[in-house]
């Protein structure tokens, strides 16, 4: 299963950790999907293999059900750090249930590597306690 393409608000959940590839690849090669969304074809292969993550308005989401309220502050508050350490800021909805994820590199309007990074972190890290 690989990254779900379509633009409802509803993502599919799925958990899962992967290496990531490699490290350097250029931001360059954007090219719209059948959707229009810009996506760098040298990214695709790794959006491929991302468990339980959509594309949605060209960025990157994931919702995760919560097993508490409690454990879902532990978790925001995991992402949090981690994205101050990164420097890149995924949007979040907390509700009592469920956890929203949105990644995007808006200062290039669109996925990219960071993004991927991101997304992978989260799963192992988040991901390995659901």
């Amino acid at each position: 299963m690989g990254v779900v393409f379509h633009d409802d608000l509803h993502s599919g959940v799925g958990l899962h950790r992967h290496h990531l590839g490699p490290k350097h690849l250029p931001e360059s090669d954007a090219r719209p999907d059948a959707r229009g969304m810009k996506i760098d074809s040298r990214l695709k292969p790794l959006l491929g293999s991302l468990r339980g993550w959509e594309v949605k308005e060209g960025g990157l989401e994931k919702t995760i059900p919560l097993p508490s309220y409690q454990q879902g502050l532990e978790w925001v508050n995991q992402i949090a750090r981690e994205a101050e350490n990164r420097n890149h800021h995924p949007d979040l909805i907390w509700t009592y249930h469920k956890l929203t994820l949105r990644l995007m590199s808006h200062d290039r309007g669109r996925i990219t590597r960071r993004d991927v990074e991101f997304a992978r972190w989260i799963d192992s890290h988040i991901g390995s306690s659901v």
